[in-house]
């Protein structure tokens, strides 16, 4: 076709008008090659957050305003979060309600030293009843970012943000399926 969108006036060779065969395709090379990108290290685990806590200490050395990292995680950490922080709704069963440690897991879980990498809490008991003794407002906006950085619902968030003390999150919106 022309620039006009219409037909040159001329013909072309009908060898011009065949076109390349596609590529065969090697199967057991691109599953190879899918299972080497899937491998353990080599996905990307989706959002990373950076969190300012002015509220608390600068660091001692350059002063800068402590950050936290929040990174999501991955499927089968994020079903035990869910698993251990929440419990079935008894008013609505296709809701999961959260219970006291849904919060300082979900903190746990996903909490980072931004400089180098690392975890800030473990899983152990001491780690999570630490997150539990720091200031509310303090644990409210570090779960926030948590339940950003997990995907958990915008509703679940907002009622951290109000303080409620209680959580729903829909079953349809968590990594597990519903029980």
């Amino acid at each position: 076709m022309s620039e006009n969108g219409a037909f040159p006036r001329t013909l072309e060779t009908p060898a011009a008008l065949v076109q390349a065969p596609p590529a065969p395709v090697v199967r057991s090379a691109s599953v190879t090659g899918l299972r080497s990108r899937l491998g353990a290290g080599a996905v990307k685990l989706g959002k990373v957050e950076l969190v300012q806590f002015p509220e608390l200490d600068p660091d001692p050395i350059t002063g800068a305003v402590c950050a936290v990292e929040f990174r999501s995680i991955g499927y089968e950490a994020q079903a035990e979060v869910e698993e251990r922080g929440m419990d079935a709704d008894p008013r609505d069963p296709t809701k999961r309600r959260a219970n006291r440690q849904l919060v300082p897991l979900a903190i746990v879980a996903t909490a980072h030293d931004p400089a180098s990498g690392e975890r800030l809490f473990t899983d152990a008991d001491d780690d999570l009843a630490a997150v539990r003794a720091f200031p509310a407002p303090l644990v409210n906006r570090m779960a926030a970012a948590a339940f950003r950085v997990l995907g958990w619902s915008v509703e679940a968030e907002k009622r951290l943000g109000e303080g409620s003390g209680t959580t729903e999150i829909s079953a349809s919106s968590s990594s597990s399926p519903a029980s």
